[in-house]
């Protein structure tokens, strides 16, 4: 007598937010079938991806670092406050600037030989200074940001190859990062 036992085929259901998993859930529930495994887009992403020498700074530490590069450099061409309270707030902007540059593998030099920004190259010059200090101030530290990421990632391959396949469904526009994620895992 032989027992014949068959792999159950483990599959990952990615959607683009946790409202859209619990919706996913309810219609699932309805059926008598087993759950795939269910992730938000922004998880998925945190997932997969991993830097073996660094650690993702948190929100708090990555402004006293931004504070700590602006230091040293003149910043009030940018209307940027010294003043904590002000630079917390207009810390926010920065750091989306360098994480959109990033994820489109853009740099502040890419965007001085465009003519939309010709009126602002000073201004540009005083960003690149910024980022250059506030990058180096990040990996003296064995930190990474999201404006870094793009340059020292890998994929967890443990994490990826417990699942025979993985679906993906996502509303919006993936950045180059992300489609090159994406592109990576699906080799």
């Amino acid at each position: 007598f032989k027992t014949i036992y068959k792999r159950t085929i483990m599959y990952l259901k990615v959607l683009p937010t946790n409202r859209a998993i619990r919706e996913h859930i309810s219609i699932f529930l309805q059926t008598d079938t087993f759950l795939p495994k269910f992730i938000s887009i922004g998880d998925f992403f945190q997932r997969v991806i991993y830097s073996p020498n660094y650690t993702i700074i948190s929100d708090e530490l990555r402004i006293v670092f931004l504070q700590q590069a602006i230091k040293n450099i003149n910043v009030k061409p940018l209307g940027l406050s010294l003043d904590f309270g002000m630079f917390l707030k207009q810390s926010e902007y920065i750091i989306k600037f360098f994480n959109e540059l990033a994820g489109e593998f853009k740099t502040i030099e890419d965007l001085h030989n465009a003519d939309a920004y010709a009126h602002y190259l000073d201004h540009l010059e005083i960003l690149s200074c910024i980022q250059k200090e506030y990058h180096n101030i990040l990996l003296k530290n064995n930190y990474l940001d999201q404006s870094l990421l793009p340059i020292y990632y890998k994929i967890n391959q443990d994490y990826i190859k417990q699942f025979d396949k993985i679906y993906i469904i996502q509303e919006g526009v993936f950045s180059k990062f992300e489609q090159k994620v994406l592109d990576d895992i699906s080799k």
